[in-house]
């Protein structure tokens, strides 16, 4: 399990990518389009007993930016840096509890033009909202992933990837913060 990890059950999945493309394959029975990962085993992921290094997260687009008293961004790793129609932009944007949160905050995620025209965007807690704030520990350090659905008409371009976050009762807790640079597949 790559670092950062936040505990708790999960299943490991697997399902089938066009190599040269990366592009997730459709499944079909008979005439039907059907889920396209095949569970394997569950597992399950204690809590770390050490705080990784950054090195060890493995962080492709570094950022410091501060959220409040309880966050601080470390940055975020994309899956690939290219954009993928009618398929997931999955993320990875990894957190620090600068000290123990006493407010479950909901992380605003998008992906912006040039001209900050927002093309996609998602919002949740932490782990699919499975690992809310308030169960974080001082100092630990967090892998959140992300999936957004990118449809089969999106416009071709750079964009960029914001993240920010948000108290329970809604207010933003500092500027969205550029994580990186992500373009279309020709």
């Amino acid at each position: 399990m790559p670092h950062g990890t936040p505990p708790g059950d999960y299943f490991v999945a697997t399902g089938l990518y066009q190599p040269t493309t990366w592009v997730r394959l459709p499944v079909t029975t008979g005439t039907e389009l059907a889920w396209g990962d095949v569970v394997a085993i569950p597992v399950t992921i204690a809590r770390s007993t050490r705080t990784p290094s950054l090195a060890e997260l493995e962080i492709n687009w570094p950022v410091e930016a501060d959220f409040g008293p309880d966050l601080r961004l470390l940055g975020a790793t994309p899956e690939r840096e290219i954009i993928r129609r009618d398929d997931f932009l999955r993320i990875a944007i990894f957190w620090e509890a600068k000290k123990t949160p006493t407010t479950n905050y909901t992380i605003n995620l998008r992906l912006a033009t040039t001209t900050d025209e927002i093309i996609l965007q998602e919002s949740g807690q932490p782990s699919h909202n499975r690992y809310p704030t308030t169960l974080w520990a001082a100092g630990e350090r967090i892998r959140d992933n992300r999936a957004l659905w990118v449809p089969a008409d999106f416009p071709p371009g750079t964009y960029r990837m914001q993240a920010q976050a948000l108290d329970e009762a809604g207010q933003v807790m500092g500027a969205w913060a550029d994580l990186g640079a992500l373009h279309t597949a020709e």
